[in-house]
Protein backbone atom coordinates (compact mmCIF):
# COMPACT_ATOMS: atom_id res chain seq x y z
CA UNK A 1 0.00 0.00 0.00
CA UNK A 2 1.41 3.51 -1.01
CA UNK A 3 0.20 6.93 0.68
CA UNK A 4 0.04 10.31 -0.86
CA UNK A 5 0.89 11.61 2.47
CA UNK A 6 1.92 10.67 5.95
CA UNK A 7 0.65 7.58 7.61
CA UNK A 8 -2.23 8.55 9.23
CA UNK A 9 -1.83 6.06 12.90
CA UNK A 10 -3.81 5.54 15.93
CA UNK A 11 -1.97 4.64 19.24
CA UNK A 12 -4.18 1.79 21.45
CA UNK A 13 -1.97 1.68 24.98
CA UNK A 14 -3.11 1.58 28.56
CA UNK A 15 -0.06 3.83 29.73
CA UNK A 16 -0.09 7.15 28.66
CA UNK A 17 3.58 7.78 29.36
CA UNK A 18 4.02 4.88 26.72
CA UNK A 19 1.56 6.33 24.33
CA UNK A 20 3.25 9.73 24.58
CA UNK A 21 6.98 7.79 23.58
CA UNK A 22 5.71 6.20 20.75
CA UNK A 23 4.05 9.64 19.97
CA UNK A 24 6.95 11.31 20.17
CA UNK A 25 9.52 8.81 18.67
CA UNK A 26 7.02 8.36 15.54
CA UNK A 27 6.40 12.32 15.08
CA UNK A 28 10.53 12.77 14.50
CA UNK A 29 9.47 11.65 10.79
CA UNK A 30 7.09 13.56 8.55
CA UNK A 31 6.17 9.97 6.98
CA UNK A 32 4.08 9.53 10.26
CA UNK A 33 0.93 11.75 11.98
CA UNK A 34 -0.69 10.31 14.85
CA UNK A 35 -4.56 11.17 15.13
CA UNK A 36 -5.55 9.09 17.92
CA UNK A 37 -4.94 7.62 21.29
CA UNK A 38 -6.92 4.50 23.11
CA UNK A 39 -7.10 3.11 26.09
CA UNK A 40 -9.30 0.34 25.03
CA UNK A 41 -10.76 -2.50 22.72
CA UNK A 42 -13.79 -0.37 22.32
CA UNK A 43 -12.87 2.77 22.01
CA UNK A 44 -10.23 1.72 19.53
CA UNK A 45 -12.70 0.09 17.00
CA UNK A 46 -15.19 3.39 17.48
CA UNK A 47 -11.78 5.41 16.88
CA UNK A 48 -10.82 3.60 13.60
CA UNK A 49 -14.26 4.21 12.29
CA UNK A 50 -13.94 7.69 13.12
CA UNK A 51 -10.95 8.77 11.81
CA UNK A 52 -8.80 8.00 8.84
CA UNK A 53 -6.87 5.49 9.96
CA UNK A 54 -3.80 4.00 8.04
CA UNK A 55 -2.00 2.15 11.15
CA UNK A 56 -2.60 1.11 14.71
CA UNK A 57 0.60 0.77 16.96
CA UNK A 58 -0.71 -1.15 19.80
CA UNK A 59 0.92 -2.90 22.91
CA UNK A 60 1.15 -7.03 23.21
CA UNK A 61 -0.52 -6.97 26.54
CA UNK A 62 -3.26 -4.49 27.99
CA UNK A 63 -4.58 -5.24 31.23
CA UNK A 64 -7.50 -2.23 30.52
CA UNK A 65 -10.31 -4.26 29.09
CA UNK A 66 -8.85 -7.44 29.27
CA UNK A 67 -7.45 -7.16 25.99
CA UNK A 68 -4.28 -7.81 24.21
CA UNK A 69 -2.71 -6.68 21.01
CA UNK A 70 -3.67 -10.15 19.30
CA UNK A 71 -7.33 -9.71 19.83
CA UNK A 72 -7.36 -6.33 19.17
CA UNK A 73 -5.56 -7.30 15.80
CA UNK A 74 -7.74 -9.52 14.86
CA UNK A 75 -11.36 -7.74 15.67
CA UNK A 76 -9.80 -4.67 13.69
CA UNK A 77 -8.45 -6.71 10.90
CA UNK A 78 -12.20 -8.41 10.62
CA UNK A 79 -13.74 -4.87 10.71
CA UNK A 80 -11.54 -2.87 8.39
CA UNK A 81 -9.08 -5.59 5.93
CA UNK A 82 -6.75 -2.93 4.72
CA UNK A 83 -5.87 -1.57 8.22
CA UNK A 84 -2.26 -2.83 9.42
CA UNK A 85 -1.25 -2.98 12.78
CA UNK A 86 2.33 -2.98 14.71
CA UNK A 87 2.27 -4.88 17.94
CA UNK A 88 5.23 -3.51 20.58
CA UNK A 89 6.02 -6.30 22.59
CA UNK A 90 9.05 -7.25 25.27
CA UNK A 91 8.62 -10.69 24.35
CA UNK A 92 10.96 -12.43 21.65
CA UNK A 93 9.25 -16.17 21.98
CA UNK A 94 8.23 -17.24 18.61
CA UNK A 95 4.47 -18.04 19.89
CA UNK A 96 3.72 -14.47 20.27
CA UNK A 97 4.95 -13.62 16.63
CA UNK A 98 3.14 -16.31 15.04
CA UNK A 99 -0.04 -15.39 17.12
CA UNK A 100 0.18 -11.46 16.06
CA UNK A 101 1.04 -12.64 11.89
CA UNK A 102 -1.76 -15.40 12.51
CA UNK A 103 -4.35 -12.59 13.73
CA UNK A 104 -4.23 -10.30 10.37
CA UNK A 105 -1.98 -7.82 8.50
CA UNK A 106 0.54 -7.38 11.94
CA UNK A 107 3.96 -6.73 12.25
CA UNK A 108 6.10 -7.06 15.64
CA UNK A 109 8.59 -5.17 16.84
CA UNK A 110 10.38 -5.32 19.96
CA UNK A 111 10.47 -2.63 22.51
CA UNK A 112 14.11 -2.48 23.20
CA UNK A 113 14.52 -1.58 19.33
CA UNK A 114 16.37 1.52 18.34
CA UNK A 115 14.00 4.92 17.05
CA UNK A 116 15.45 3.85 13.43
CA UNK A 117 14.30 0.07 13.44
CA UNK A 118 10.88 1.12 15.19
CA UNK A 119 10.80 3.31 11.60
CA UNK A 120 11.34 0.93 9.60
CA UNK A 121 8.84 -1.47 11.08
CA UNK A 122 6.24 0.94 10.87
CA UNK A 123 7.45 1.73 6.98
CA UNK A 124 6.86 -1.95 6.14
CA UNK A 125 3.30 -1.35 5.39
CA UNK A 126 4.04 1.41 2.93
Amino acid sequence: MTYDGPINIMLVDDHEVTRKGVRGVLETSPSFRVVAEEVGMEEALRKAQDNAVDLVVTDLEMPYDFINGIELTTRLGAAFPELLVVIYTMHSREEFVLQAIEAGRARVCAKRWTNNRSHECHQQGR
